[in-house]
Formats: structure tokens, sequence, C-alpha cells
């Protein structure tokens, strides 16, 4: 059974990592499958130590927590690897290995890249935010090509 406050943290840290609000990655389907995702291939504890030092920054200095989250996370040789590999799940519903030096500190990781799963590719944030439909899935409509693109 999941821990309701652990899937908490991660879509909000995935929320603010990945720049899509929580109820859109809720609405991929995918956020029970991509912590457990998580869970398989990071220690435990490293993992739970992320989620906590995240919600503490964004508790204790809200108005910095973008500059926190790129000085003290995304550039971090512990927390920067795994939070680039969360934003990739995401976007393009796959598991990229850890490089081999963090594999090396930390296990746990998988050595193996690879799509999750048809349902991670079809709901990968990736066509959202290029305003696209998945190659070989969701498919806009017989004759749609014929009409222009709306402009935004």
């Amino acid at each position: 059974m999941t821990d309701p406050v652990k899937l908490d943290l991660f879509l909000e840290l995935s929320a603010f990592i990945t720049g899509f609000e929580r109820v859109e990655l809720l609405g991929t389907g995918l956020a029970l499958p991509y912590l457990e995702v998580v869970e398989k291939n990071i220690a435990p504890s490293l993992f739970v130590e992320t989620l906590h030092k995240f919600d503490d920054a964004r508790n204790d200095h809200p108005e910095n927590i973008g500059q926190i989250m790129q000085r003290q996370f995304l550039a971090h040789p512990t927390y920067g690897p795994l939070l680039r590999t969360i934003i990739k799940l995401w976007y393009l519903g796959q598991w990229d290995a850890l490089p081999e030096s963090w594999q090396e500190r930390f296990g746990n990781s998988t050595p193996v890249s690879g799509i999750i799963s048809s349902s991670s590719y079809l709901e990968g944030l990736v066509w959202k935010a290029i305003d696209a439909h998945p190659m070989g899935g969701k498919q806009p409509g017989f004759g749609t090509w014929s009409s222009a693109p709306e402009e935004k």
C-alpha cells in the first residue's frame, strides 16, 4: 500500500520540476506507477530524504523556492541526477539509468533505460508541452492535417 503523504510530496515535487500543475499530472493516470518506478530504482532512504528536503525548502522559503531548487537540488551531485531522471520520466514516460558514478555511490538504480508502459508513452508531458500528439497514438483525426494549426 502506498503512503499517501509520500505520493502527495512526490506529486508536489513533480509539479514543481516539470512545470505542470498537480491536477495535470494526476490526469495522466501515472502518478502512482511513476512513484513505484522511482521507489523501485532509488534507495528508499535517499528518496524520502529528497522529498522531505523539498518540502522543507518550499515551506521555509516559498518566495525563493525556484532559486533554492536550482542551487541546492538541480546543481547538487546527489539530488540533481535524480530530479533530472524524474523530469524525464514525466516528460518521456521512460526511466533513464542514472549515471554510473551515481549508481556506484548510491546503488539501487536499474542500469537499463526504457519506456515504462504504452500509457507512459502516450501520456508523456512532452506532447502537451509541444502541443502535438504521440506518434502512433492519440491521432488528431482524419483530415486534420488540411487545417492550419490554431495560433496561441
